[in-house]
């Protein structure tokens, strides 16, 4: 918090501060998410893994055949991943709780701009959420069924 009050005041250390530190928190993220991604698939390379996880996320059939097996049983776990309710039911939580707090402060006329940038961000976060999820959903059935064409359809000469 020293930080961003330094920031806050010109001070430049501050800033170098916040830079490396948000640049490491971005880093470890994606090698959160890198490792989420590849972890259904320990038994794939890097490479092929990424091939997989790229053909779920376009809703198409993997390059080649032999990855088929590979983007059905990721596509089928991606399904009954973001089928789960559970992250609604939390996130919606927080966002009712952002509106009663905003409406309240409202009724007391001591409603401040934090208040409804708080009710604003979960009013148009969990849409878009439940957005991206049934999207990832969608593609991962296309890429499960083009996938299972693939291993049904004999290869072309």
């Amino acid at each position: 918090m020293i930080a961003v009050r330094g920031l806050l005041r010109g001070d430049g250390l501050a800033g170098v501060v916040i830079g490396v530190l948000a640049g490491a928190a971005f880093g470890a993220w994606m090698g959160a998410w890198v490792k989420r991604t590849t972890r259904d698939l320990p038994e794939l390379p890097l490479d092929q893994a990424t091939e997989v996880g790229r053909a779920i996320r376009r809703g198409e059939a993997p390059p080649d055949p032999s990855l088929a097996p590979a983007t059905i049983e990721r596509a089928r776990r991606i399904q009954e991943r973001n089928s789960q309710a559970w992250p609604y039911l939390v996130m919606g939580a927080f966002a009712a709780m952002s509106v009663g707090l905003a409406v309240s402060n409202l009724i007391t006329d001591s409603l401040t701009t934090q208040d409804v940038l708080l009710a604003a961000f979960w009013l148009v976060f969990l849409p878009l959420l439940a957005w991206g999820a049934r999207r990832a959903r969608t593609r991962a059935s296309s890429a499960e069924a083009a996938a299972r064409r693939m291993i049904d359809t004999p290869p072309a000469p």
